[in-house]
């Protein structure tokens, strides 16, 4: 009887061996989401996040949790924590709450990374690594009609081509059917010579963030050098507010000069010399240059002229004996 109770017993003990994947398991924990999302402005004022024990719940487990910044920010959208759940043996199911800081600024979703880490009494973490993460979204509930501006601090636009497209953009928003007023000054550039004034309203509709206008350039024979206009947004509606919170936007419009100074035809003075006249204008600064002719590309500096405050007719004198040179003038601001 005893040999035959104890082969029970051996035989016994080899199945328990054999079979002991069905020993109770402390378990796997995991975020009971693949990702959590909460409105800025929730009710209750906390996100809950809830953590799961699969493949078994023997025995007593806890796991580390905290959160870190992606694109939210602890303490502005968020109150970062940090802190352990503790599962009961038999207990499958814990949560821990993070509360939402609700602000008026529009910044779009922002995202919260949640973290598991530190898992004890047996437990490991999903993935078999030693940390799980998660994002949380954080949903804003801030809309606006946007801010109005130009799309550039500043443009360009050769005299030759003729117009200039400037654009209203709206950004930070965009919210309802907003508008300014836009309209032209001169800088240094004058209207009905330079280009023509515009004014008007521009108006963007619910979700439209630009709008363009044209500036029309005109085209003259005057050596004037670049010219500049004066571009302003104001008296916005719906809402909509300008950069900073001033009463305007504005830009400045560059209009480049496509008139080419030159010289006047040559006079002789004298039997040794010849004379050239230059037509100086304010502000501008005058280059005369001359090359050979059996050396066309290597251009000479054979004086400057710096235009005073009114226009000057400026003399250059050559040689006669200077067969075969050719001159040119170059101008700038």
């Amino acid at each position: 009887m005893k040999v035959k109770f104890g082969a029970s017993i051996g035989i016994l003990s080899f199945a328990v061996n054999l079979f002991g994947a069905d020993e109770p398991q402390p378990g796997v924990l995991a975020f009971g989401a693949a990702t959590y999302a909460v409105a800025e402005n929730s009710a209750s004022g906390f996100a809950v996040i809830d953590v799961v024990r699969a493949g078994g719940s023997a025995g007593l487990v806890s796991v580390q949790f905290y959160t870190a910044n992606r694109t939210a920010v602890a303490g502005q959208d968020y109150s970062g924590v940090i802190g352990t759940l503790v599962f009961a043996a038999g207990q499958t199911n814990k949560t821990f709450t993070i509360p939402i800081l609700d602000d008026a600024l529009i910044e779009g979703n922002e995202i919260v990374t949640l973290i598991l880490t530190n898992a004890t009494g047996g437990a490991t973490l999903a993935g078999g690594t030693n940390s799980a993460t998660v994002d949380m979204v954080i949903v804003d509930n801030d809309f606006s009609p946007g801010t109005l501006s130009f799309s550039a601090a500043s443009y360009r636009q050769n005299e030759r081509d003729h117009l200039a497209m400037i654009t209203m953009r709206r950004t930070n928003g965009t919210t309802g059917i907003v508008s300014a007023r836009y309209y032209t000054s001169n800088g240094t550039a004058t209207a009905g010579q330079d280009y023509l004034s515009i004014n008007g309203v521009l108006t963007l509709g619910d979700g439209q963030t630009e709008r363009t206008v044209a500036v029309a350039i005109l085209e003259d024979t005057f050596i004037e050098g670049d010219e500049t206009v004066l571009l302003v947004l104001t008296n916005a509606t719906g809402g909509a507010t300008f950069p900073n919170g001033a009463a305007s936007a504005t830009a400045t419009l560059t209009i480049g000069d496509s008139d080419a100074p030159s010289l006047s035809p040559p006079v002789r003075r004298g039997t040794n010399t010849i004379e050239f006249s230059l037509e100086v204008l304010p502000s501008l600064r005058y280059t005369v240059q001359y090359c050979e002719s059996l050396s066309p590309n290597t251009w000479l500096t054979l004086t400057n002229f710096q235009g005073a405050a009114v226009p000057f007719t400026a003399i250059i004198t050559e040689p006669c004996g200077n067969i075969g040179r050719f001159y040119r003038v170059l101008c700038e601001p």
